[in-house]
């Protein structure tokens, strides 16, 4: 055994297999002991470990191995630190995931997109939108666009948080005080969530908020929520926003509403992606007019 822990590489070669046994907590161990033992580990070591530890699904180590590296090396790197965000949410540490970005600032490391989409779905998951909000903010501050990825993280988080009103009462709480493109991102969040439960006038009611949205439909999403109908009307529509409409029409081959949505478009300016010709496609695709909507997307790019 000392012949592994006095050697570098079979140190970490035995940490990593530990790692994958009942009693993982034996990885660490290797690492400290032969650190003892005068084996000086690169940052590798760390995060091949931690990926390893991560695979398995053993959040609750991870935290001590960044807190190991740190010790032995004095130092750590971008991806242990997006490893820690990681184990801290899935450890429901919310309080300690506050501090992540001190760590960076301490380590003089500057956090990148996976950093703040961490932090974004974390607190959302603790449903915490403002301090989401806060991090949508500083990423985008930080040169970090808000892109298609944000889009899908931001809604998946509250499509597995769907259920619950406080949610969503507090993602519109928050409209107010955001940016424009801020708005926007948790407005198609909530226009998805609702379209994939099928509440299309709590859809209605999401959409009303935007700039250059339909008025209102009168009646309030299916749990009753108050959508708060002047918190983000200076938020613009986007493309994301017209695609999510025209995959629900998908869904019956409903070409009518469909043309509609589009029709509603290019009243507006907004640019035709190819997230919004895709979706085009399946509506008539849906419909049994699969010729038609290749020559109507011609056209259209």
């Amino acid at each position: 055994l000392l012949g592994f822990l006095g050697d570098r590489e079979k140190a970490r070669i035995l940490a990593l297999n530990m790692a994958t046994t009942r009693h993982p907590l034996r990885a660490l161990r290797v690492l400290s002991v032969a650190r003892q033992l005068g084996c000086a580990f690169k940052q590798n070591a760390y995060e091949s470990l931690a990926h390893q530890l991560g695979q398995h699904e053993h959040w609750y180590l991870l935290p001590s191995l960044i807190k190991l590296g740190r010790r032995d090396t004095s130092r750590t790197t971008l991806r242990l630190l997006n490893w820690y965000a990681r184990a801290l949410i899935e450890v429901k540490q919310f309080k300690e995931l506050e501090d992540v970005p001190l760590i960076f600032k301490e380590e003089g490391l500057r956090p990148d997109r996976r950093t703040y989409h961490l932090l974004i779905s974390g607190f959302l998951r603790n449903r915490d939108v403002v301090k989401a909000r806060h991090f949508l903010t500083e990423m985008q501050a930080a040169g970090f666009t808000v892109d298609s990825t944000t889009h899908a993280l931001i809604a998946s988080v509250y499509r597995a948080l769907g259920p619950d009103k406080t949610v969503r009462s507090r993602a519109l709480q928050a409209l107010p005080g955001a940016d424009e493109r801020t708005k926007t991102v948790i407005l198609n969040s909530l226009i998805l969530m609702a379209l994939e439960m099928r509440d299309i006038q709590g859809a209605l009611q999401y959409l009303s908020l935007f700039k250059g949205g339909p008025p209102g439909s009168g009646e309030s999403p299916d749990d009753g929520e108050d959508p708060a109908p002047d918190a983000g009307n200076s938020a613009p529509l986007d493309a994301t926003t017209f695609t999510m409409f025209l995959n629900y029409f998908a869904r019956d081959g409903n070409v009518e509403r469909a043309m509609q949505v589009i029709q509603w478009m290019q009243d507006l300016n907004v640019a035709v992606d190819d997230g919004v010709a895709a979706a085009l496609v399946r509506v008539y695709h849906a419909a049994g007019q699969t010729s038609t909507a290749i020559a109507l997307v011609a056209n259209m790019c």
